[in-house]
């Protein structure tokens, strides 16, 4: 299998043609053969795959500003993908997807203090 090579790392684009982020990592079917079941993103799952120091203070950031007492990674069902070529392209827009609370926490807390950053889009 050579889902290192074909999926991880690959730009995520939504439907609409925006950027929403990176394939940290995948998850596969309990069948025989497995196959890939969803697309993981976000930096709790990166940090898992990392591993080392760094890796696990990445995790537990980002399982620490999530608001749910369990938070999963943001989970990707692999049928909304539509392409996959040097980017894989989904069938649903972002607004659709889960935001992972680090992105959140960084967007209100750093992000929009950034004097323009309201702006960003204009």
């Amino acid at each position: 299998m050579f889902i290192g090579f074909h999926l991880l790392d690959r730009q995520i684009i939504d439907c609409d043609g925006l950027l929403v982020g990176k394939v940290d990592d995948v998850e596969l079917s309990d069948g025989d053969p497995p196959e890939v079941a969803a697309l993981l993103m976000g930096p709790q799952v990166l940090g898992e795959r990392m591993g080392g120091r760094l890796g696990r203070v990445l995790a537990r950031l980002a399982h620490r500003l999530h608001a749910a007492v369990d938070p999963g990674p943001a989970r990707i069902p692999y049928r909304d993908v539509a392409v996959r070529v040097s980017a894989v392209h989904l069938r649903i827009s972002y607004r659709d997807l889960p935001r992972p609370a680090l992105e959140g926490w960084l967007c209100d807390h750093v992000i929009e203090r950034i004097p323009g950053a309201g702006r960003a889009g204009e």
